[in-house]
């Protein structure tokens, strides 16, 4: 909960919804302070970024080409069930099956066809939204410690939101779970950034690709 009338008179309390608190009230400053300690421990290169999601983007690929045997399979089974269904169609309308046999095997078949193509579609489905998820991850990791230095309220209020759960005040001191790519980037983070300036000179002379 935050009191005080000015900027630099503000702080956070516990609301002490959950009963008696001794922890001390915060100001904000200092917690904002532990925020951008935090968001520069994430911060990566965009050419790090750029680099990521290419690598990222062959590793899927591959992934896709191994798993297309079984795809492949998958989708002439699918299509085996749908000539099934419209061969079951065509003996009802033509009076050859009884409607009960109709009825049963329709429903079994359809379930299995719906079943297929499911397990079908959503191989490549998946492997799209998790490389959004990573772009979009990677994306914030770029530029949160900028935006935050340079948002009003609600812009820091939506960085910290993205970053993680469970943020916990221990004596001042800030403890919040990251999401778990955050984290992984935070692991590697000083390393990319120590690489990436020993590239810069290249960059300069237009040889990034080098």
């Amino acid at each position: 909960q935050l009191n005080g009338n000015t900027h630099d008179y503000m702080y956070y309390r516990c609301t002490k919804k959950r009963g008696a608190c001794a922890q001390p009230h915060t100001a904000v400053d200092k917690l904002e302070n532990q925020y951008r300690d935090i968001l520069a421990s994430i911060t990566i290169p965009e050419t790090f970024h750029e680099w990521a999601i290419e690598e990222i983007k062959k590793d899927q690929e591959k992934l896709i080409a191994d798993r297309g045997q079984t795809l492949v399979m998958q989708r002439k089974e699918y299509d085996t069930c749908l000539k099934q269904i419209d061969t079951l169609v065509e003996k009802y309308l033509e009076g050859k099956v009884p409607e009960d046999y109709y009825n049963r095997h329709l429903a079994e078949l359809e379930k299995k066809s719906e079943s297929l193509k499911a397990i079908a579609d959503g191989v490549d489905q998946r492997v799209h939204e998790r490389l959004e998820e990573i772009d979009k991850d990677l994306a914030f990791a770029v530029t949160a410690s900028k935006r935050f230095a340079e948002g009003d309220d609600t812009v820091k209020r939506e960085i910290i939101s993205y970053l993680g759960s469970n943020l916990v005040l221990t004596n001042k001191l800030l403890d919040i779970e990251l999401k778990r790519p955050l984290e992984q980037v935070q692991k590697i983070a000083k390393k990319i950034v120590a690489v990436s300036k020993r590239f810069e000179p290249l960059e300069k002379i237009d040889n990034k690709a080098q």
